[in-house]
C-alpha cells in the first residue's frame, strides 16, 4: 500500500486504526510510553475523530504528575466538544 493510498483511505474513513473494543487497551498501554510516543498516539486519536466517549473511561486512572500527556490531550478534546 503506497502512501497516497494510505492517506486517501484515512481521509475517506476506510482506514481503521482503532477499534472500540480494543481502544481502552491501547490507551492503558500508552500511559507507560515515552512522551513522544504518547504525543503521536494522541495526534492519531485526534486525526481519526475518536469520540470523547471512548476516552472518558480512562480518566479515573490518570493523575497530573504521571499522565500529563494524556490529560492535556483529553482537555483539548473536551475543549472542542459542544
Amino acid at each position: 500500500m503506497n502512501n497516497y493510498y494510505k492517506c486517501c483511505a484515512d481521509v475517506t474513513g476506510r482506514l481503521v486504526m482503532f477499534r472500540e473494543n480494543s481502544f481502552q487497551e491501547v490507551l492503558s498501554a500508552s500511559l507507560s510510553w515515552e512522551t513522544f510516543e504518547q504525543f503521536c498516539l494522541w495526534q492519531l486519536v485526534t486525526a481519526h475523530g475518536i469520540p470523547i466517549d471512548y476516552v472518558m473511561p480512562i480518566l479515573p486512572r490518570l493523575d497530573h504528575d504521571n499522565h500529563a500527556e494524556a490529560l492535556t490531550a483529553i482537555l483539548l478534546m473536551l475543549k472542542h466538544e459542544k
